[in-house]
């Protein structure tokens, strides 16, 4: 459902050094690289992560409830990055260890140099993925409505709800990078992060269309028709009701 995540950040030189370091745990590489904006990736597709200053041209800001969740192959991977992530100045989270939710999750929390908040995470040994972002959550104030909107969007996907609890619910395809709404883990108010984006990935142009069509419907906020971004780039932009930022993109 998910084809890749952007975290804002103030300074990407440093922030650049910081994801190169532990995504390549992974063996991932940056696969894409503009002044503003760096891209990690796998050969082969899967859900990537992307660094940016603000479109706007605003500070980068932290969203309570947004998260990107970096997927690994074992447990040891997860604790080898979380603890590569505090040597480079990441602030703790929450030390790895199995964490509520389906069978075999295990992961360590941690928090970027721009405050960002990310986790490693395996659903258990030998979970090969090609995803660098597993999963991404979203936060919200009202988790009935924001279940109503996403419920929407995620079947113009084609995509189906796979979990759910009082306080959370996660739609996902068979194979892919799953979308968490949730209402934050601290209890605080959730809020919207400058620079924080998911991109929900679709099978052609008229998907694109009909995403941004049903979001607009749904009393989502238009951020951008879908039309022409880049060489093979059509995306269309918008905001759900608790404000956060989302695209529907194809490339090709």
């Amino acid at each position: 459902m998910i084809g890749y995540v952007t975290l804002g950040t103030n300074d990407l030189t440093r922030a650049a050094a910081f994801y190169d370091a532990i995504l390549g745990v992974r063996g991932v590489k940056r696969m894409m690289e503009y002044v503003t904006f760096i891209a990690w990736g796998q050969e082969g597709g899967g859900a990537g992560l992307g660094l940016t200053r603000p479109f706007d041209g605003n500070a980068a800001t932290v969203g309570n409830g947004a998260m990107a969740a970096l997927a690994c192959e074992s447990r040891e991977q997860v604790d080898a990055i979380y603890k590569l992530a505090l040597s480079l100045g990441a602030s703790d989270e929450g030390a790895p260890g199995p964490r509520q939710g389906p069978p075999g999750f295990y992961a360590g929390y941690f928090r970027d140099p721009d405050g960002n908040k990310l986790n490693a995470f395996t659903m258990g040994e030998g979970a090969k993925t090609p995803h660098v972002v597993g999963y991404a959550t979203l936060g919200t104030n009202d988790i009935a409505a924001a279940t109503e909107f996403y419920s929407a969007i995620a079947k113009t996907v084609g995509a189906g709800q796979v979990w759910a609890i009082p306080t959370s619910v996660v739609w996902s395809k068979p194979g892919g990078a799953a979308f968490d709404i949730t209402q934050p883990f601290d209890g605080a108010p959730a809020t919207v992060g400058n620079g924080v984006m998911v991109a929900l990935e679709c099978k052609d142009r008229a998907q694109v269309d009909a995403v941004h069509a049903a979001a607009m419907s749904l009393g989502g906020k238009d951020e951008g028709a879908p039309g022409e971004r880049g060489p093979g780039f059509y995306a269309g932009y918008f905001r759900d009701r608790d404000g956060n930022k989302l695209n529907a993109f194809i490339m090709g």
